[in-house]
């Protein structure tokens, strides 16, 4: 008797306990007689993703993590800075466009990154991006102010370069909590989803005191202290691409993808 082989299939997701299981039913179709013969049944996913986010939640804090904590916190702290600026500086241009594109930005970011993080990219990736849309839109600025007088261009190009930088930090935000959320063992998940966002306060009073401190400088007092802002953001820039550059890819981002290979190798590096 000839062995029939499946041409045709269904799937079902499902969660049982803490995990998704995709479940799929095989089945022979005949199409002239309009039947279909089930043949058997498949699970997938449910060890590999249970033994993976099992050792994540319960792996010993390592230098690896010190490294992810570090990277996301200084990524708030550029977004406290950059966000500062942009308001601190509408009072040399005294637009209301000026106002509309400094709002609107972050909710592109926030909206598109996150997206592309979650269905595509991962979080490193992401991460690297976020980082490099900050430098170009920090390097922007700074030529802008150099270069170009107060006038009405010197604005625009101000503006794109700082939609540029806050399209980046404002989508690396959703992505960083989602990375400390996903690696983080579980004993010390909850401190680092605290601590690691409060750099955004730490920066922003860092660009503050900055711009206090250049108000009585006489002159183009805003153009130093956008100056001295972005040398202080490019500066952490530098040290937050060197440590995303050595940190591991999210093992529960892989798994869920399906990726059993990559996932366990980016267990080994943070010591699950």
């Amino acid at each position: 008797m000839p062995v029939r082989q499946a041409n045709t299939w269904k799937n079902f997701l499902e969660i049982r306990g803490s995990c998704w299981v995709l479940t799929r039913l095989y089945f022979f179709s005949d199409q002239g007689q309009g039947t279909e013969t089930f043949l058997c049944t498949e699970h997938m996913f449910v060890a590999m993703t249970t033994d993976f986010f099992t050792a994540v939640d319960k792996a010993h804090w390592t230098r690896t993590h010190w490294m992810i904590l570090a990277s996301t916190a200084i990524g708030f702290f550029l977004w406290g800075i950059i966000n500062t600026l942009g308001y601190a500086f509408y009072p040399e241009y005294n637009n209301l466009i000026y106002l509309v594109v400094v709002a609107a930005m972050p909710l592109l970011g926030t909206l598109l990154l996150p997206w592309l993080s979650d269905a595509f990219i991962g979080r490193k990736r992401m991460y690297l991006l976020t980082m490099s849309l900050y430098g170009a839109g920090s390097l922007t600025i700074a030529l802008d102010l150099l270069l170009l007088p107060k006038n009405t261009l010197q604005m625009i190009v101000f503006l794109v370069g700082y939609g540029i930088s806050m399209i980046g930090v404002e989508g690396e935000v959703p992505v960083g909590l989602a990375l400390l959320a996903e690696v983080m063992p579980l004993k010390h998940r909850q401190k680092a989803l605290i601590v690691s966002p409060n750099f955004e306060n730490i920066g922003a009073a860092a660009a503050a005191a900055i711009a206090y401190a250049t108000y009585f400088t006489e002159g183009r007092s805003y153009v130093i202290d956008s100056l001295w802002v972005v040398f202080l953001a490019l500066l952490g820039l530098t040290v937050a691409l060197i440590l995303r550059l050595l940190m591991p890819e999210s093992v529960r981002w892989l798994a869920v993808k399906g990726d059993e290979e990559g996932a366990r190798r980016e267990l080994n590096k943070i010591g699950g």
